[in-house]
């Protein structure tokens, strides 16, 4: 290929320039590009392209950094320049080296993640014309989830790769670096392999992080093109059980699109009898064949001004339904009264719950009653009455009556790893009350990033806010989980105090409590270096003693400690006095950002993942034990809360030492609660909810193995999430979750083996439950590492979240059959019609808003010369596409999707590409291409 081809070529997406098959799959693109460059005459002389130097410019000054679209960070590609200068070499990597990324083998090593290593190896390119060299000792960063050459950390002067020609340095956190040794050199077409020990296993695409760049002391990074963006392009396919097996014992395969079809089979398409409301009513009585319609029919909205239904007023509007202003009319009004309300809740009478309602529809007399003892019953009553609408607006006459099985109905929401700006909260928030949910739980702090603004202390957001290439931490902390090296990405922002009564505003509208967390004394990098910045501000201007009023370190401090994440200076120091002044001022100043719109009444201290080795060399701490150190923090955290009239929640393993509960009485606070999160079977620790509530804990479940919504919805390696907790937490497993008999939801091992509770509990200590009352509810948490869109976000919370809030607001029947085989019938039974209600009713309700909720790829079989293809999701639309010849196989542009409606005959197909969508939507599922053999039309 000509010269001129082979820059063309790099003026192409970075998506269709990585991976091994680039030239040939993009021939028929070049030439035509290659034709009008011809044409239109346009020089590119090397004095040009010097002007154009394509990199982002780093913002100083503080506000709140909403992320941009991840096109922001992917600046135009530019022809080869000869690279003389460091400031040119860093040009030329970034347009012209390859980067191919695979994960070589996970099942070469044993069942022990602290031993345990993967092989990976990293392909390095260069595609250009002229000859890398290490002029202007450049590095190229990168990210990893896993720790790196792990048996030989700490490696501070570098470890060398041996016949790579590069050292590898552990940055810090997730961040990694490699450096040419001096006479490195990669010349044109050139490839060095780098093979590289990686601690645990990576099943996953996503457990790649994007953005890898390339800088040089004094000089602007530059991101290497070739992994800008989302695509993940130039990570390797999991195509063999080594790649996508964690151990030669894993159980798990991904799906192949016959099981799926047989596991999707199992849901018989319902039409009749869905659901008329999700989360379903306590009492319901419903005719639905007499139907009532009160849009455009001159109706009025009457309430009492002791309840406020007034959120819902706009969209009334739209519907004809005007708000009175007099005394309500006997007919044609939709009637919100204050009154009593007694509904018998598990076995016991409630009276008067204030998230309780009773909703009658008489079509007879033209009118529908609510009635509420306060303002969020009245908020849940109309919510149903939208819900049991149809299409034409319509509801049939119905009597019910409802309220929730626990008081806490949660979702925690990761803003620290990346940053979701105010109008990414919004929809999830609401989509959070239409399914009755009330408690959104915001983790505002990690090592990677500070995201709320406290006033006293502007470098929390100034420094903690931002992730930039800045190696000192001075002006932002390093980049992390593929945030790029500048700070426009999700890496960076914070909620001004503006933006954060915007959001209290939304929420308290919408019945939903924001309880705030910081984590501490853990997960505190972002803090840390923040404080060390104003530390350094003020001892530079001569105020030594004002410097060292919120210092969270002490700078004598030898211990050596490496956390989960891979941070060695993210906790706290618990024994200077400095630091619970800053916990103090913390408090106070999320105290002052809720007082005007919704009174603080708790927040979250975090609480989790200590490691091991911390304070043991700190002169500060000299004398104290780790227990005692720990411990004292927790309950001096605690007394600063209650002294300002607030209550805490903590992580589980935020209030144990050595799996035994803090004494109740030491906390002074009226309810602290605890998350019990940390559950994985064979860790032995499952039961600490139980042992939590029955110390005097309230309890939110939150078990990791049910609730995590970081979680891959498959066990496939192209889904997006973790797999540490349990392989995959599809929709059908949240809605099986039982938290009133925990033990029953003991299935199977990490590596996919049948536990039975007989076995189990001879292993490991199964708690009884003494205190039920002290389980208050049920969250789900999306931590955000792999997640840094709001599109991803969105499709890694919903549907799931839907299934969460059933189990949070109902009991369900199968869930009190006590003879596990019969309740397992009995409980698919429930599932095949909550699963069609998602398909035919609430899914599309997200449509409408505009939600990206996950579609479930679909199943697919290939049976006597015909192609099936059914859904999780009855309902759903199902598309295909096909093509019977090479040059349509080769054809990727501009798919033209067919409804599928009944099984399609395959004869002469070679390929079939199949989806899941809405119907009428854009969007589709993962697609699944099936490759049909010529000869005898199976599957291949």
């Amino acid at each position: 290929m000509s010269p001129y081809l082979l820059r063309i070529c790099r003026l192409l997406p970075p998506s269709l320039r990585c991976g091994p098959n680039r030239a040939f799959q993009i021939c028929a693109a070049v030439v035509v590009i290659y034709i009008l460059y011809k044409i239109s005459g346009i020089s590119r002389g090397e004095d040009e392209v010097k002007t154009h130097i394509a990199s982002a410019s780093s913002q100083e000054g503080g506000g709140a950094m909403h992320h941009q679209p991840e096109e922001t960070q992917n600046k135009g590609v530019e022809p080869d320049i000869p690279p003389g200068s460091t400031e040119e070499m860093l040009r030329y990597i970034s347009n012209n080296l390859d980067v191919y990324y695979e994960v070589v083998d996970n099942t070469g090593t044993i069942d022990d993640i602290d031993k345990a290593i993967h092989k990976v190896q990293v392909t390095l390119t260069n595609e250009g014309e002229a000859t890398i060299t290490a002029t202007g000792t450049w590095s190229i960063y990168f990210y990893m989830v896993f720790m790196l050459q792990n048996k030989q950390w700490p490696y501070p002067e570098g470890y060398v790769i041996r016949g790579s020609g590069f050292k590898l340095y552990h940055v810090g956190g997730h961040l990694f670096c490699l450096t040419p040794l001096t006479d490195t050199k990669i010349t044109p077409g050139e490839k060095v392999v780098i093979k590289l020990d990686c601690q645990a296993w990576s099943v996953a695409k996503t457990d790649v992080m994007p953005n890898w760049y390339v800088t040089a002391e004094g000089h602007e990074p530059q991101i290497i093109q070739c992994t800008a963006g989302e695509t993940l392009a130039f990570v390797a396919p999991f195509s063999r059980p080594q790649q996508y097996k964690r151990l030669k014992q894993d159980q798990f395969n991904p799906f192949t699109p016959s099981q799926r079809y047989e596991k999707n089979d199992k849901i018989k398409y319902r039409k009749d009898g869905l659901l008329l409301v999700i989360p379903t009513p306590v009492e319901l009585r419903a005719d639905r064949k007499r139907l009532i319609s009160f849009k455009y029919q001159d109706w009025v909205l009457a309430m009492d001004k002791e309840l406020d239904v007034s959120v819902f007023v706009d969209k009334l509007n739209e519907m004809g339904v005007k708000l009175s202003s007099g005394s309500p009319p006997a007919t044609k009004v939709i009637r919100v009264a204050q009154g009593s309300v007694s509904i018998k809740l598990d076995g016991r009478v409630v009276e008067n719950h204030p998230e309780s309602y009773s909703l009658t529809v008489n079509g007879r007399l033209s009118r529908i009653d609510i009635v509420a003892p306060a303002s969020p019953g009245a908020f849940y009553a109309m919510q149903s009455l939208f819900a049991l609408m149809n299409e034409e607006g319509a509801v049939p006459h119905i009597v019910m009556k409802d309220a929730p099985r626990f008081i806490h109905r949660g979702l925690m929401l990761d803003v620290a790893r990346n940053f979701f700006p105010p109008e990414d909260l919004y929809p999830v928030m609401e989509v959070m009350a239409m399914f009755k949910m009330n408690k959104l739980h915001l983790h505002l702090s990690d090592d990677e990033g500070w995201r709320v603004e406290i006033e006293k202390l502007p470098e929390l957001t100034e420094i903690g806010g931002r992730r930039r290439h800045d190696l000192s931490e001075k002006t932002g902390i390093l980049p992390q989980l593929g945030s790029g090296p500048h700070d426009m990405s999700s890496g960076s922002g914070y909620y001004t105090a503006s933006d954060y009564r915007d959001i209290l505003k939304y929420a308290t509208d919408r019945h939903i409590e924001i309880i705030p967390e910081i984590d501490l004394p853990g997960h505190a990098h972002a803090a840390v270096r923040a404080m060390e910045a104003r530390y350094a501000r003020l001892m530079k201007a001569g105020k030594s003693e004002e410097a060292g009023e919120f210092r969270l370190r002490d700078p004598a401090d030898t211990s050596q400690y490496k956390s989960v994440q891979k941070f060695t200076d993210g906790v706290v120091n618990p024994c200077l006095e400095s630091t619970f002044r800053f916990v103090e001022e913390v408090i106070k100043g999320l105290i002052k950002l809720h007082q005007e719109v919704a009174p603080l009444k708790r927040i979250h201290i975090g609480g989790d993942e200590v490691p091991a080795g911390v304070w043991e060399g700190s002169p500060a701490c000299s004398g104290r034990q780790r227990k005692e150190i720990q411990e004292g923090f927790v309950r001096r955290v605690a007394k600063i809360a209650a002294d300002l009239d607030l209550d805490i929640t903590t992580w589980d393993d935020g209030m144990l030492h050595e799996e035994k509960p803090f004494e109740r009485s030491s906390i002074p606070n009226k309810q602290p609660r605890v998350n019990a999160w940390m559950n994985p079977w064979e860790w032995g620790a499952a039961g600490r909810g139980y042992a939590m509530a029955n110390a005097g804990y309230e309890v939110i479940m939150t078990q990791a193995t049910h609730l995590y919504f970081d979680h891959a919805y498959e066990p496939d390696p192209e889904e997006r999430g973790f797999y540490w907790a349990t392989r995959y937490t599809d929709t059908e497993r949240v809605f099986g979750f039982m938290p009133d008999d925990l033990w029953a939801n003991l299935d199977k091992d990490l590596w996919g083996n049948k536990l039975t509770l007989e076995k189990y509990c001879k292993d490991f200590q199964c708690t009884k439950l003494e205190k039920p009352e002290n389980i208050v509810g049920m969250e789900a948490c999306l931590w955000s590492e792999t997640v840094r869109m709001n599109h991803q976000m969105e499709s890694m919370l919903f549907p799931r979240a839907i299934a969460l809030a059933e189990r949070a607001w109902h009991k369900d029947s199968w869930e009190l059959v006590t003879n596990p085989e019969s309740r397992e019938r009995a409980k698919r039974r429930a599932w095949e019609l909550f699963a069609n209600t998602l398909g035919q009713k609430e899914l599309p309700r997200l449509d409408m808003m505009q939600v990206s909720y996950r579609l479930p790829p679909p199943g697919v079989k290939v049976m006597s010369g015909k192609l099936y293809a059914n859904c999780a999701f009855p309902g759903l639309q199902i598309v295909y596409a096909i093509a019977k010849d090479e040059a349509e196989e080769e054809e990727d542009i501009g798919i033209q999707w067919i409804p599928y409606s009944e099984p399609v005959s395959i004869q002469g197909f070679i390929k079939v590409k199949v989806a899941t969508r809405f119907e009428g939507s854009k969007y589709t599922s993962r697609v699944i291409t099936m490759n049909i053999a010529p000869r005898d039309k199976t599957l291949l």
